[in-house]
């Protein structure tokens, strides 16, 4: 896929870095490992799915982008800032819940912070809207759209079944 900036969001980039942690033997700061990489042997995983799309994953591949050093992940901004969106969205749609971790996004809603969580989703929203896949089509117009359109829907209903 393409990002509203133009940059690649790769599945590649995570690939290559847990075959970079694996072959190190140390992770850097995630929780990644070939299991992860593997996702096919458990789809429905979705604890998976939520670490490869965390902010830890986002912060070693814009660490990796940076101190490119001929590595492979001097491209890798676009899939670091598509992990800190989902990672968001994720964090957000989790907050109605009493329990919830008292993280930036991952707090319960309520008067005090309903316009910062649903300003946040609209963020997200537009994000997702604008992604392009290798054809130059938006996603949500593509074949692919599922995933992304449940997504979007979730991030607004949220905020429209009632409000603190």
């Amino acid at each position: 896929m393409i990002d509203e900036n133009g940059r690649p969001v790769s599945w590649g980039y995570i690939a290559k870095l847990i075959l970079k942690q694996e072959a190190a033997g140390l992770r850097a700061g995630n929780k990644l490992t070939m299991r992860h990489l593997r996702f096919s042997d458990c789809k429905m995983n979705v604890s998976l799915a939520v670490q490869v799309l965390s902010h830890s994953t986002r912060g070693t591949l814009e660490y990796l982008a940076q101190e490119d050093n001929n590595n492979g992940f001097k491209d890798a901004h676009g899939t670091a800032n598509f992990c800190k969106n989902f990672n968001d969205a994720f964090d957000i749609l989790n907050c109605r819940h009493k329990f919830a971790h008292d993280n930036e996004f991952g707090c319960p809603i309520n008067a005090a912070n309903y316009e910062r969580l649903r300003n946040r989703s609209l963020e997200i929203i537009e994000y997702i809207e604008a992604l392009k896949n290798h054809k130059g089509q938006l996603i949500v117009n593509s074949t692919q759209k599922c995933g992304y359109v449940e997504i979007i829907a979730s991030l607004t209903n949220i905020f429209v079944v009632r409000r603190p």
